[in-house]
């Protein structure tokens, strides 16, 4: 079977005039709802149209949209779609791939009629396929011809896949300090957040209790985890060190560190499946792993480049994942400390690793904000998903591998589907308190505006309308309004001033007061630093928006030239 041209965003089927084949690859596109007929993906990026029989010129009732990798497979005849039923049948030799979660998937169709693929170019395809593959063929009743259509098909367009329901909020658990990380016992009953202050609690889900308050020399505890077995956990902290409590007392067991340990802050702690190790990534450059029973070091890792932010063990412990500021993910071997793939693609920090729950997957994200998942076996991606709300910290899967789980700097958690990246729902509810910038911004703020500065209190409203602005460029609404709120109540303390003595004359003589010039001085620096902050911040920004365009251009075709090398290598084992 010829292989079917893929036409990737902007580029054109052969035999088209430009103009044509670029208007009707848009209708095409808004007509599938911006998704994969088959899979469901919604990262246009992604999308390609694809000629049902390459033979033919390009027409809506001969193409279909796809995602790119789909298209190949489909062009290559290891896919194709039932004419009669609108699902998706599979080649045996890719039975064992993850494409296998595509059979019996519906043909998702557009709502126009005339928008529709033919089903007799569908059948045709199908009867090629299963020739090709020695599989059965089931003939199509009596089809239209095309050009002489009489009424619409009597087959209503298929529904979308089910989708997972949207979870509801249960309990919100109050923490008295910006909380880093969480974790769930392996049996559920109890909920470990480690936060800013240091302090590690253990809470039970069912009803929001506080059990236990577990404190220790941490410093900012970066992250938690339980023991395979519920009975341990473990805090890692930014003063190098790893601590371990027992859970039925809070009873401190051991700290990971000392003279053998990490030199930097611990980002990253993970058990081992059976228990028996501990490992633990740090800003210091390495991963170390710890035997469990006694605390001892058992091994350092020393690859990676940059400061490591997370680690996660495999669920059968055979390999451990770590991603770090050098941009890269690392796959390795706990058993001996042997690095098997470094996983290239991500254009900055990775903060967050997870492994899919029969292994075969691994997700990573970090401050490009993108999500990416990899095969295990190969290291080959997968997919790069964009996420619009910043930088992301946290991932896990459902318990079925179903569902992918984000948390990013936009305060909301999403969840997608595994198989093809398709949002599903984004999660509100982190609304309350402000970012570490917005923290700065109102201190300084409140640094420059002080009653004691009286060589500014003219341009202070100006001071507090640049400050709103620059806010409202990189910020959200709702904290642009806090801001704003925040530089209005720094502007009335003038009058507070003036009504204790601060301004006037007694102010006059107290402004040349050394006490007066410091404050003045760190004021001024202060909202320098930070007003240059915003605007390198802004900079960046523009900067990894173009940065990602062209990485995700570089990816499909990274990904296309991967398929093409599987469709050749199946072309010349066909008889």
């Amino acid at each position: 079977m010829r292989d079917t041209p893929i036409v990737p965003e902007g580029a054109l089927a052969p035999h088209e005039p430009a103009a044509a084949g670029a208007s009707l690859r848009q209708t095409l596109v808004a007509a599938y709802g911006a998704v994969c007929a088959i899979s469901g993906c919604a990262v246009v990026e992604t999308l390609a149209v694809t000629l049902i029989d390459p033979a033919l010129p390009l027409a809506p009732s001969n193409a279909l949209v796809l995602r790119a990798d789909i298209g190949l497979l489909f062009g290559a005849g290891l896919l194709a779609i039932d004419a009669v039923s609108r699902t998706v049948s599979l080649a045996p030799s890719l039975a064992t791939s993850e494409y296998v979660s595509l059979i019996d998937r519906k043909l998702r169709q557009p709502e126009r009629v005339a928008l529709r693929p033919s089903r007799r170019a569908l059948n045709e395809h199908h009867r090629r396929f299963a020739a090709q593959h020695g599989l059965p063929f089931r003939q199509s009743a009596p089809l239209v011809p095309p050009q002489t259509p009489t009424a619409p098909e009597s087959a209503p367009a298929p529904a979308p896949a089910p989708m997972l329901a949207r979870p509801a909020t249960g309990l919100v658990l109050q923490v008295k300090s910006l909380v880093n990380s969480v974790a769930y016992s392996p049996d559920g009953t109890l909920l470990a957040t480690g936060s800013w202050d240091g302090v590690t609690r253990l809470w039970r889900p069912a009803d929001g209790a506080l059990v236990q308050i577990l404190t220790s020399d941490l410093g900012e505890v970066n992250c938690v985890c339980f023991s395979p077995d519920g009975r341990l956990v473990a805090a890692a902290g930014r003063n190098h060190s790893v601590q371990l409590w027992r859970v039925a007392d809070g009873a401190p067991l051991f700290a990971l560190g000392g003279q053998g340990g990490h030199q930097g802050a611990v980002f990253g702690v993970a058990f081992s499946p059976d228990g028996q190790t501990i490992a633990s990534g740090s800003w210091d450059r390495t991963l170390r792993i710890w035997r469990a029973s006694d605390g001892e070091p058992a091994a350092t890792l020393h690859e990676h480049r940059g400061a490591v932010n997370c680690i996660a063990f495999s669920p059968t412990g055979r390999h451990l994942a770590s991603g770090s500021h050098d941009r890269l993910v690392r796959i390795w071997r706990p058993s001996d400390g042997a690095l098997l793939q470094t996983l290239q693609g991500h254009s900055d920090a990775v903060f967050s690793v997870a492994f899919s729950p029969d292994g075969r997957l691994l997700a990573s994200a970090g401050t490009d904000q993108t999500i990416r998942l990899w095969r295990v076996i190969d290291g080959a991606q997968i997919f790069a998903l964009p996420v619009q709300g910043g930088a992301i910290f946290s991932l896990a899967f459902t318990p079925d591998g179903q569902t992918l789980i984000s948390g990013d700097y936009g305060r909301a958690v999403r969840l997608w589907r595994a198989h093809d990246g398709a949002l599903l729902h984004t999660l509100g509810g982190h609304g309350e308190g402000l970012r570490v910038h917005g923290l700065l911004l109102v201190a300084c703020g409140y640094a420059l505006f002080s009653p004691l500065n009286l060589g500014l209190v003219g341009l202070r409203p100006i001071y507090a309308v640049g400050i709103v602005v620059l806010a409202a460029v990189l910020l959200d609404r709702r904290e642009t309004l806090i801001y704003a709120a925040a530089c209005i109540a720094l502007a009335v303390l003038p009058l507070v001033a003036l009504s204790f003595g601060l301004l006037g004359p007694a102010g006059a003589q107290r402004a040349g007061s050394p006490i007066a010039l410091l404050i003045t001085c760190l004021g001024v620096i202060a909202i320098t630093g930070v007003i240059g902050w915003l605007i390198v911040s802004l900079i960046a920004r523009l900067s990894r928006s173009l940065n990602e365009a062209a990485v995700t251009l570089a990816e499909r075709d990274a990904a296309n030239a991967r398929l093409e090398q599987l469709v050749s290598a199946h072309q010349r084992a066909a008889p």
